[in-house]
């Protein structure tokens, strides 16, 4: 029998059930060093994220009230570990400087996602 993890609104009425992926990565593949798949790449991984209802980690920002931003804070940290995950060795090693989800998302559209020259630059430097 499955263990009910629900969690009441509040007033004790309606039920929310929390989910978060056990797996350690949110995608079969993972991002190539050299970016070639980073198209197939990001899309799975925003289709991963909003199929968790997490995909406002993405671009969003953290919540000012005390106990909404706790609760981002940590989930944050949990989806960055699943996209460090996701990436291969050779990017592991320059998004160490990345705090949060929001932070990595944007240096990887920096690297990947623009003209190939910034991609051919990185490879270089590897």
């Amino acid at each position: 029998m499955a263990e009910d993890n629900s969690k009441t609104n509040g007033e004790g009425k309606t039920p929310v059930t929390e989910f978060m992926t056990t797996s350690s990565k949110l995608t079969d593949i993972k991002l190539d060093g050299d970016g070639e798949n980073y198209v197939e790449w990001k899309y799975l991984v925003a289709v991963s994220l909003g199929g968790m209802g997490k995909d406002e980690h993405l671009t969003g920002s953290c919540p000012t009230n005390a106990t909404a931003a706790a609760k981002w804070k940590m989930d944050d940290k949990r989806i960055l570990a699943l996209l460090v995950n996701s990436v291969d060795k050779r990017t592991q090693s320059v998004i160490t400087h990345c705090q949060t989800v929001k932070e990595l998302w944007e240096f990887l559209q920096f690297i990947f996602g623009k003209a190939d020259n910034l991609n051919r630059i990185y490879a270089l430097l590897q």
